[in-house]
């Protein structure tokens, strides 16, 4: 199933002022009433454009029991961030807490191997779960992000059956100017029988430069925990990395955040951002 994003993100028939002034508004409301006001969006995505085109992606994770909330990012080589655990002698189950988060395949006709990864990655991909590791492989051997979601399931933690979330961003073949390839996902608990899953593909544009798109696990907070519905929305990503970072940190709910990075995406370089607790 594929989904659009149509005229609440690029306003039709306005002059180009206007139109600027009503998709930052609609930015700013996501981020303060879908985010800052949400006690519990869970684990989130955001992936799109900074300023001089960029690109951007965070991830951040957030916990209520004592297994979820003791963890920890770590940074790896060659764009790879994971999950561990703050304690690991406290770690009661691995089992979808612990998980490879962000990592990059190289470019076509480079061999899979650390020097032509670092030579120039192309595809960058940040997922909520070990399907992570399902993407790079399937994707690295010619399969789709739909190949992909097809041979997984939404996790398996009744009765919240949490969602697997995850964005790529595929730049393989696209010479500059042209607009890569943005994929947001979701697998979730189907509504009419949670033993099955939904399978959810969005093919969105790159966002304008300063904007984003938002995605997450969880609509807001309550027992169970209700699923994410709707499209994945847009969001600001006004300023440097780190500030932005920060914005974001600062706007999750600070008795339930547990980390949050930020990877910058540049031709020939990437860098990533983390904050989390003082604990960690």
């Amino acid at each position: 199933m594929r989904g659009f994003l149509l005229g609440a993100v690029y306003p039709p028939a306005m002059p180009d002022q206007e139109a600027a002034v009503v998709l930052a508004e609609l930015a700013q409301r996501n981020l303060a009433e879908r985010i800052a006001a949400n006690p519990y969006p869970g684990r989130g995505i955001v992936a799109g454009r900074l300023a001089g085109g960029d690109w951007l992606m965070l991830y951040w994770i957030m916990g209520r029991s004592a297994n979820s909330r003791n963890r920890r990012f770590a940074v790896e080589p060659n764009g790879v961030l994971r999950t561990a655990a703050l304690r690991p002698e406290e770690l009661e189950d691995p089992t979808n807490v612990i998980y490879r988060a962000m990592c990059e395949l190289p470019a076509a006709g480079r061999g899979a191997g650390p020097e032509a990864l670092a030579a120039n990655p192309e595809v960058f991909i940040t997922t909520n779960g070990d399907h992570t590791d399902t993407l790079a492989e399937i994707l690295s051997t010619g399969g789709t992000v739909q190949d992909a979601l097809d041979v997984r399931e939404r996790e398996d933690d009744p009765p919240h059956y949490t969602p697997r979330i995850a964005a790529v961003l595929d730049q393989r073949g696209a010479p500059h100017g042209v607009p890569q390839q943005l994929s947001f996902a979701i697998i979730r608990a189907s509504q009419a029988d949670p033993q099955t899953s939904d399978r959810i593909l969005w093919r969105l544009p790159p966002p304008p430069e300063r904007y984003g798109y938002c995605i997450h696990t969880y609509a807001t907070d309550g027992n169970p925990l209700p699923p994410f519905q709707s499209d994945p929305y847009l969001v600001p990503l006004a300023g440097a990395p780190r500030e932005i970072a920060t914005a974001y940190w600062n706007s999750l709910d600070q008795d339930n955040r547990i980390a949050l990075a930020a990877k910058q995406i540049r031709p020939r370089e990437q860098s990533i951002i983390v904050l989390q607790g003082s604990g960690a």
